[in-house]
């Protein structure tokens, strides 16, 4: 169960104001049962090392969508995943405000997409759990931060930057980026609707 979430702007994009939002694969794995609800892919099974899967047990939270990513670190090991999703400018403001569950409802984590490459900067007044996380330019690793609690009495959190532009964002709950093969040379790809949930 979601703990009741309120309505302000936390977990905010800082910079995002008075900005512009135009908010405009992988290859399969190689254990189909465990494959994403994706079309059109297109790489050899014979790629992928090996593929896990993560997040099927979900609770779906308010206000957000859900998809389906795919993560490839640098050996070529597969992480097919299923997140929340912030695609626009209300729930990337929102992010996990107020959310204190470090298991996000069965969900991996948090994407916020972007359509165009930004520089945003990300802060966690009001968060109350520790999150990492890794920003990625059109499906390329362009770094990650570990990300602390603040207190939303305290007006002068610290924001987190990406080392470049970037089209996503991924937060996890700390600790969790190794079993999502998160890290330098990793890949990101958006990979459609999530499997149901299991």
């Amino acid at each position: 169960m979601w703990p009741r979430r309120r309505r302000i702007a936390a977990l905010a994009i800082v910079g995002l104001l008075g900005a512009c939002d135009d908010d405009r694969e992988a290859g399969a794995p190689r254990d189909t049962s465990t494959a994403l609800a994706t079309a059109g892919s297109t790489a050899s099974p014979a790629a992928v090392a090996s593929t896990t899967s993560v997040g099927t047990a979900r609770t779906p939270l308010p206000g957000f969508g859900e998809i389906a990513i795919r993560i490839r670190d640098a050996l070529g090991e597969v992480v097919d995943a299923c997140v929340l999703l912030a695609a626009d400018v209300s729930s990337r403001g929102e992010g996990l405000i107020g959310v204190s569950d470090p298991d996000l409802g069965g969900y991996a984590g948090m994407l916020f997409q972007f359509d165009e490459p930004s520089t945003a900067m990300f802060h966690m007044r009001d968060v109350p759990i520790p999150l990492t996380i890794a920003f990625f330019n059109e499906g390329e690793y362009v770094s990650s931060a570990d990300m602390a609690p603040c207190p939303q009495a305290d007006v002068s959190c610290p924001t987190y930057a990406a080392a470049g532009p970037f089209t996503h964002a991924l937060e996890v709950p700390s600790g969790r980026f190794a079993a999502l093969g998160i890290g330098e040379a990793a890949r990101l790809d958006v990979a459609g609707a999530c499997p149901p949930p299991g």
